[in-house]
């Protein structure tokens, strides 16, 4: 198999592009509207605080993003014999690589705690 140029990269690379605009529109309009839609009444649900947890949320996403790009690598890399130098690109690899992982193992975390507490709060 020849890797140096395989058929239909373009096509692959043109609907990735295509479906990160899409998702990123998406994005923004949803948070847009959610925004503005939401009535002030709603920040507490229940004696839950749930605007402050979306926005922390979002917060410790975006820390979790840049300390893991921070930490990412820069040492260049082979793939297929070509090496792989650019500094900034591979952080990005790194970044995404490490904050999903980071973001994984809390939410095993939070699963784990929640489920501790509801079996201690029903033994009560």
């Amino acid at each position: 198999m020849n890797f140096e140029s395989p058929i239909f990269v373009n096509i692959v690379l043109g609907t990735l592009y295509v479906l990160l605009a899409v998702a990123v529109v998406a994005t923004a309009w949803s948070a847009f509207r959610g925004v503005r839609m939401q009535d002030p009444s709603e920040r507490m649900q229940h004696g839950i605080p749930t605007r402050r947890i979306a926005w922390l949320t979002a917060a410790a996403l975006l820390v979790v993003m840049l300390l893991a790009w921070l930490v990412g690598s820069t040492k260049a890399i082979y793939v297929n014999g070509k090496e792989y130098a650019d500094a900034f690109w591979l952080r990005i690899s790194d970044m995404f690589i490490y904050s999903v992982a980071a973001l994984l193992v809390a939410a095993g975390v939070c699963v784990a705690v929640s489920q501790i507490a509801g079996r201690w709060n029903s033994k009560r």
